[in-house]
């Protein structure tokens, strides 16, 4: 959370997260890749968070590393598909075999390009952006899909898309044996405006991991206004602002008006700005404001809002009660 003290963010919680991400899943080996095309961080930075959201993921990616199914991996951009589709091979037993990503947003309309899906082959393919195929690629990838022969080596398939496929699908845009063929496991990635505080343990993040010596702080006030956006561009354009905040101001902490390309002008009028509040009483008015965030967004449903916050009922019922928003 926001710190008026120079300090690690969010150290402990993070290096708890990678654990017990790694017992969950089997042990990391070495990676060879063989990208058809790759333009996305491997990193892990997206899997960071404490939201229910991102703890089921953690555990589908161990489920998926465990097995050969295939994966789809849907979500919006930036939100991280490629980190997590990653994860799977780096922690699957073909972890040291060869992985291929196919772009499919400029995949040639031939059958060589899904070449690397021929019987015999090993580690993993990933199809990247796979709503972008045309209907004839579409064609050449269930052709290849289907010379695979039960029983023999072949590699492992996971898709990421930012589409609705099943939409796509009734709609005649999507082969219906393709979607079937690939949707073996669904990982559905949260988009950042979704995971609560997580958005601020990421921006801490970020910005110790763009200057460690001396990462700059995130006043309360400009902790806000991260989290009244709505970030269409996800994790990457948080990690992004981060990194050029770093670089642009010079103060040691940030500050709203260095927020003027999210910020929203009632974000600094707003009577209930946490300008010149204590640390108690501000938490405690971030704290109010991610409930109604989360009430807000689950249409009034404690249940959902519970899920969103990454908590128990009870715990939320608790909070809504000491805040006076129990109806």
């Amino acid at each position: 959370m926001v710190s008026n003290k120079k300090r690690p963010p969010n150290n402990v919680r993070t290096q708890h997260l990678k654990k017990s991400l790694e017992r969950a899943i089997a042990a990391p080996k070495s990676e060879t890749v063989s990208s058809i095309s790759y333009t996305e961080t491997t990193s892990d930075n997206t899997l960071v968070g404490l939201c229910a959201a991102m703890r089921r993921v953690e555990k589908q990616i161990g489920i998926a590393a465990a097995c050969g199914a295939s994966v789809l991996i849907t979500g919006e951009t930036g939100t991280g598909k490629d980190t997590v589709a990653r994860a799977i091979h780096r922690h699957s037993h073909q972890g040291d075999k060869p992985l291929t990503v196919i772009d499919c947003t400029a995949v040639p309309e031939d059958y060589e390009s899904f070449e690397s899906l021929s019987p015999g082959a090993l580690g993993t393919v990933i199809l990247d952006e796979i709503g972008d195929l045309n209907a004839r690629t579409q064609a050449m990838l269930v052709r290849a899909l289907k010379e695979g022969v039960p029983g023999t080596t072949a590699p492992r398939v996971v898709a990421t898309t930012q589409h609705d496929l099943i939409s796509m699908v009734k709609e005649k845009c999507f082969r219906e044996d393709l979607f079937y063929r690939l949707n073996v496991l669904p990982i559905s990635l949260p988009p950042l405006r979704e995971r609560g505080s997580d958005i601020l343990s990421l921006a801490e993040l970020f910005l110790s991991q763009a200057r460690p010596e001396s990462a700059k702080r995130i006043s309360s006030s400009a902790a806000k206004v991260l989290l009244d956006y709505d970030w269409p561009g996800n994790v990457r354009e948080l990690q992004n602002l981060m990194y050029h905040l770093t670089f642009s101001v010079r103060a040691a902490s940030i500050e709203p008006a260095d927020l003027s390309m999210i910020i929203r002008e009632d974000a600094v009028k707003s009577e209930d700005s946490l300008d010149g509040m204590d640390y108690y009483t501000a938490m405690a008015t971030l704290e109010k404001r991610l409930l109604e965030r989360a009430l807000e967004q689950s249409n009034g449903s404690k249940s959902e809002a519970a899920r969103l916050l990454g908590v128990n009922r009870q715990l939320l019922y608790s909070k809504l009660k000491a805040h006076g928003l129990m109806t």
